[in-house]
């Protein structure tokens, strides 16, 4: 018997909490036999009702309103992007050939490479432009830049990171180099000597 209104305790307890309405009540008596009772009917002898322990309580999240723009932005995001935009490039330079430096390539190509920090920022449209003799000559995203049949003779570099719209973002140091190359004059000269002489 006890048992068994345990298990009614129990019922009567969880109705009470699962439905949470603010007019439930529950009385507590005593049977002629000395065991508790509980009801949520108001017995006649005018006891008063339990007081319950509301629970924990939990509040759903709210959603997002659905008037809300595709366009519109998380105001978190926005300083997110507007702190990365900030970010400004520190170093920038040409690594080979070093200034003054004699390059001997017969057919006129060689690789200049150069080193900038931090990385460029290609998600923006950011490139870098290699300038040959102070004219735009190659754009590159990479760390590396080819010249090919460069004529003999002084050249000047320079390499610059640009936006976009073309507007430079920083400028590496004008370098000289020696460009040498075997001339083809030279060459059937040469050859034209050794003709005769054999």
């Amino acid at each position: 018997m006890v048992h068994i209104l345990g298990k009614l305790i129990a019922v009567l307890l969880l109705t009470a909490l699962i439905t949470g309405e603010a007019s439930a009540r529950i009385y507590k008596t005593i049977d002629s036999n000395g065991n508790p009772v509980f009801t949520d009917v108001p017995p006649n002898d005018g006891s008063q009702p339990l007081e319950l322990n509301p629970g924990n309580q939990f509040s759903r999240p709210t959603q997002p309103s659905s008037t809300a723009q595709i366009g519109d932005q998380d105001p978190r995001e926005e300083d997110l992007e507007e702190d990365f935009s900030l970010v400004p490039y520190e170093h920038l330079r040409i690594l080979s050939p070093t200034n003054d430096e004699a390059v001997r390539a017969n057919a006129g190509d060689l690789t200049v490479q150069f080193y900038l920090y931090p990385d460029l920022q290609v998600e923006r449209g950011h490139q870098v432009e290699l300038l040959l003799d102070g004219k735009i000559y190659a754009t590159s995203k990479g760390g590396s830049i080819s010249l090919l049949n460069v004529d003999r003779g002084t050249h000047q570099l320079q390499i610059q990171v640009v936006d976009g719209n073309g507007t430079a973002l920083m400028d590496s140091s004008s370098i000289n180099f020696h460009l040498l190359r075997r001339a083809i004059q030279n060459r059937r000269s040469n050859s034209g000597q050794h003709s005769r002489n054999g």
